[in-house]
């Protein structure tokens, strides 16, 4: 099995939790948590905690948020020898404001530290990876280099649009990905398909197979998840998940799958695995035990609908 090298944003997430229906221009009692996040290294995390040999590649601040989520990636077993830290520099930051169910109701993010990032640090970070090898790339990095990095990378490539506003930098370049892990919005965005039904998301996803994924994952929220590949597409849909959170829940959605299919597990099987991981972030805010996988499959009632 080989390696995985993420290339992406590394946060301080700042989370807010209405106790109430959210009144906007008003200050509103809840519930705040502060924690490390980042779509690339949320995925780095749980990869690492599955046991893949995990390279997290990203730019730190030299303050005190930076160096404390750099201690927390080493203490966890991510290499990060080809990240970057820069000083003088405020890490980056994430803030998300949830209704009371724990829907996000606003996001705002920093990532201005990855600025620092160069081509040459891109090249350098994909330079040695091999044909059994994985790449993640999240759209946090600018459009240049998420070029570079696709070309010059000699392995398996996979992305995560992280948002709407960012992911149209990842469109030029779908050709490149064997795994796409869009939500909804994000989806609709890149392919102008409106997923109001089964027809509209068979369209989407075949828009995206078009492009050259080999296998496209679009999340659903609470309407399900659609998996397609050139052979098969379907819709998973599942019991209704009791929200406490669901910022990381797309993370571990891919992360779980990604593992799962380096362990040669065939795709509508892996993506079981991969609803799991997401709705025990979702509901929990934890990553999932290997060992409670397949209970956690059979409690969250998966039902296959093929488009």
């Amino acid at each position: 099995m080989g390696k995985i090298c993420v290339i992406g944003g590394s946060n301080i997430d700042i989370c807010g939790r209405s106790e109430k229906p959210l009144i906007f221009h008003d200050s509103n009692p809840g519930f705040i948590t502060i924690r490390c996040g980042g779509v690339g290294r949320n995925i780095a995390e749980l990869l690492c905690c599955l046991n893949h040999s995990v390279e997290f590649v990203s730019c730190f601040g030299d303050d005190t948020y930076g160096k404390a989520i750099y201690e927390d990636c080493i203490r966890k077993g991510i290499d990060c020898q080809k990240s970057k830290i820069i000083s003088n520099a405020n890490h980056s930051m994430y803030i998300a404001l949830m209704d009371e169910g724990g829907e996000l109701s606003l996001g705002m993010s920093d990532m201005r530290i990855l600025d620092h990032f160069t081509k040459e640090d891109t090249i350098h970070a994909v330079h040695d990876l091999k044909k059994e090898d994985v790449l993640i790339i999240d759209s946090n990095l600018d459009e240049e280099l998420i070029e570079t990095a696709l070309q010059n990378a000699h392995c398996q490539k996979v992305s995560d649009p992280v948002s709407v506003n960012k992911c149209i930098k990842l469109k030029p370049f779908l050709h490149f990905l064997d795994i796409f892990k869009p939500n909804q919005y994000e989806a609709e965005v890149l392919s102008g398909i409106t997923i109001h039904n089964e027809e509209n998301a068979k369209q989407s996803l075949d828009y995206f197979l078009d492009q050259g994924v080999k296998e496209i994952i679009i999340s659903l929220a609470e309407k399900g998840v659609l998996l397609g590949t050139k052979e098969k597409k379907v819709l998973y849909q599942h019991r209704i998940v009791n929200v406490n959170n669901v910022t990381g829940g797309g993370d571990a959605l891919l992360g779980m799958y990604l593992s799962k299919r380096m362990e040669e597990i065939e795709p509508f099987q892996a993506i079981q695995f991969a609803i799991a991981s997401a709705i025990t972030m979702i509901e929990k805010q934890e990553l999932i035990h290997q060992d409670t996988l397949q209970q956690v499959i059979e409690q969250i009632k998966i039902k296959e609908i093929e488009l």
